[in-house]
């Protein structure tokens, strides 16, 4: 049996950015409804249902205002650390790939369940960052090679779901917000990308969660630069316990910049040094 679609919508010009398309963050927001439909046809009730482990997504193609989109999910038919449950998400007109996600753990199914399988699109599997889940950097160590705080927020009951866990879009959101301090602080600032009509965007994502982090929790964000390879530099987030430091979850991020006239990646400026990426090399 072929995967189940799950997830219909449409991008609305709110969801996109400054890059004039659909910002990551609700990306993940349709891969997370996806998740909970294909549980649902899995036989698990939403409450059975939490925001995976981890989740690992690649972006393929931009998603621009007014773009259909759908999602296709299914259990791998051959089930990897890295995600036991694949989602292809599409444009309806074209059947362009905008993005794909695999996550973890396998979803608790009962036997209906055994017959949406597929393959991992070879799209789908990790590249620039690493395929097992992420462990937590305790927050000294990470300060200690120059991570700073980037955001912090107290969570409110619309970052959160009907049991008060945060949403997943609401903590990649957390490190959209935080990309403009990483850059800056990296010396690729919001100026020099103005000047030459560039824009910074992500290729690939992950999020492992370590902890649950619930509406009233205050937590703070720690981000830095941590790799520099050809035209793209990998970031590394951790979300702590604004109180104690406590890891709740972990997160990278593949990004370059963009000429937003010909929506092709460009190469970082010569003699661009990241400091924080050296001290982890």
């Amino acid at each position: 049996m072929p995967a189940l679609r799950t997830h219909l919508s449409f991008v609305n010009t709110w969801e996109c950015d400054e890059n004039a398309h659909m910002n990551v963050q609700f990306y993940f927001r349709r891969f997370d409804e996806a998740r909970r439909f294909f549980a649902l046809a899995c036989g698990l009730r939403l409450k059975e249902v939490a925001a995976p482990r981890n989740r690992h997504v690649r972006f393929h193609g931009e998603c621009h205002a007014a773009t259909p989109l759908a999602i296709d999910s299914a259990i791998a038919d051959k089930p990897l650390t890295i995600g036991a449950v694949v989602h292809r998400m599409v444009e309806t007109g074209s059947g362009k790939l905008c993005a794909t996600a695999l996550e973890s753990p396998l979803l608790v199914i009962n036997p209906r369940a055994d017959a949406m399988t597929d393959a991992i699109p070879a799209e789908a599997m990790p590249r620039g960052v690493s395929a097992e889940p992420l462990v937590a950097l305790p927050a000294a160590r990470f300060r200690a090679t120059g991570a700073q705080v980037t955001h912090q927020a107290i969570m409110q009951p619309a970052d959160c779901d009907f049991d008060g866990l945060l949403l997943e879009q609401r903590a990649i959101g957390f490190f959209t917000d935080a990309a403009a301090h990483v850059w800056d602080n990296a010396g690729l600032t919001t100026a020099w990308l103005n000047a030459n009509g560039y824009g910074r965007v992500a290729v690939e994502m992950k999020i492992t969660r370590h902890r649950d982090i619930r509406c009233g929790d205050a937590v703070r964000l720690l981000s830095a630069a941590i790799d520099q390879a050809g035209k793209t530099i990998t970031i590394r987030h951790e979300i702590v316990s604004a109180v104690d430091d406590t890891a709740l979850a972990s997160g990278e991020v593949v990004a370059l910049t963009m000429d937003l006239a010909t929506r092709r990646a460009v190469p970082l400026p010569a003699g661009v040094t990241l400091a924080a990426a050296d001290r982890w090399n």
